[in-house]
């Protein structure tokens, strides 16, 4: 499974979008529309738009592995992908930071 479609399956289970949502998001290239995301991607979406996301202190977050990548040879480029461990968060696990 890719990435796109792990998070499409955590939203789907936790009743965050349907099945068929899902499908229609992933058969159309929109995973990245799929409202579940790490901290990390959050926050570069919220630079994007000139804010600042941070996670909630009481959201608990939905774990779940995803693919990342790392050079396997210094020598080369070539590169291993492992499942790492992961968070994502929807919506209502964020909030804008003001000044």
């Amino acid at each position: 499974m890719r990435n796109e479609q792990i998070i499409a399956q955590a939203a789907v289970e936790n009743n965050i979008i349907s099945q068929l949502q899902a499908v229609e998001m992933l058969d159309n290239n929109e995973g990245n529309k799929i409202p579940l995301h790490t901290a990390a991607m959050w926050k570069s979406m919220g630079r994007e738009k000139g804010i600042e996301y941070r996670i909630r202190e009481d959201a608990t977050g939905i774990p779940v592995k995803l693919w990342k990548k790392r050079k396997s040879d210094t020598a080369t480029d070539k590169y291993e992908f492992y499942l790492s461990k992961a968070i994502l968060y929807s919506e209502k696990d964020i909030e804008i930071v003001s000044d």
